[in-house]
């Protein structure tokens, strides 16, 4: 039985990741290196399946992040920071509107808002859909479906595909 990290006062092996340079690959299934000077080049090397895949030399970046074509760029306001300007919204029919569309300015679509709606106008499920640069890929759906205790929402389940 493992002992609690209490038992054994300060940094232990099993707490952290260490990697050294060195030049060879990983050898072993499950493995990663930081290997340098290597043939395949510098960078994270990782073994899975007996295979070996790398270089990694850089990760997703704050900037990276922020200039792909994500559902949490676009929903509520549209895209913004990371986009080209010149993006319209197609929204209606008012005034209890059933979908709302974003293009770029070359009219391919970056992301729609579907809402399909109760009797008495609350929305009872809400999708949306997020576009390749293409504007014809679609990437991911999310939708939104809602529950009331009369005008007030009281739940909401979300299914991502």
């Amino acid at each position: 039985m493992p002992r609690t990290p209490d038992q054994f006062p300060g940094e232990r092996i099993e707490e952290g990741i260490i990697f050294e340079s060195g030049s060879l690959l990983p050898t072993s299934i499950g493995e990663v290196v930081y290997a340098t000077g290597t043939i395949s080049g510098s960078g994270f090397h990782f073994n899975e399946q007996g295979a070996v895949f790398g270089p990694v030399k850089s990760f997703l970046t704050s900037g990276t992040h922020r200039n792909l074509p994500q559902l949490i760029h676009l929903a509520e306001n549209g895209p913004y920071e990371g986009f080209a300007t010149g993006a319209t919204l197609d929204i209606g029919p008012q005034p209890f509107p059933t979908a709302s569309i974003w293009k770029a300015a070359a009219g391919q679509k970056i992301v729609e808002k579907f809402w399909t709606r109760n009797n008495n106008k609350t929305p009872s499920t809400i999708q949306w859909k997020v576009y390749a640069e293409d504007g014809t890929t679609l990437l991911a759906t999310v939708t939104d479906t809602i529950t009331y205790q009369g005008t007030f929402e009281t739940s909401r389940t979300r299914a991502i595909a």
